[in-house]
């Protein structure tokens, strides 16, 4: 149970660290989907 305790504390960690950087990931995808969204919008109009 120590080792699995271990482990998760760990990736707890890690995704603690890396929380930011995904969460600034996740709006940059967020952002590039609504601007080609955006793009086939205004093409569909044309």
């Amino acid at each position: 149970m120590g080792g699995f305790h271990k482990e998760a504390l760990e990736a707890y960690e890690k995704a603690k660290s890396w929380s930011m950087a995904g969460f600034w990931s996740a709006l940059v995808l967020i952002a590039v989907f609504l601007f080609f969204l955006l793009i086939a919008v205004l093409a569909d109009i044309d």
